[in-house]
């Protein structure tokens, strides 16, 4: 995964990484035997946002624990999936991360100013 290798390679200080929707798969017989989906079934392409979200979730999560095997990161690293379509957001950092202090629902700005200012 290229956010992992960033991270072992570059150490760098933000790491920003995007993930993307899958289409839901065609029936079990094109994915069993690895053909072109398109070329196997004429069914038409849908999104899987459920199974993205989690896919995204995880592999996040992968990310998170991949830093806090480097010194530099460990107990310094936070980790926060926003989705476009869900009112909330997954938080994995240490216990001083600014998010934790809130104790109402925020607005993308005020997130966006606390991030900005923990990394300062």
């Amino acid at each position: 995964m290229g956010a992992v290798e960033s991270l072992r390679r570059a150490r760098p200080s933000v790491l920003v990484a995007h993930f993307g929707t899958r289409n839901k798969p065609k029936p079990f017989t094109s994915v069993a035997v690895f053909e072109n989906q398109e070329k196997a079934s004429p069914q038409s392409e849908e999104e899987d946002l459920a199974g993205s979200a989690v896919d995204a979730q995880m592999l996040a999560y992968y990310v998170w624990l991949a830093a806090a095997r480097y010194p530099e990161y460990y107990g310094r690293t936070a980790c926060l999936c926003l989705a476009e379509e869900l009112p909330t957001a997954l938080v994995a950092a240490p216990p001083e991360f600014p998010l934790w202090k809130e104790k109402e629902p925020l607005r993308l700005e005020r997130i966006s100013a606390l991030l900005g200012a923990w990394l300062a």
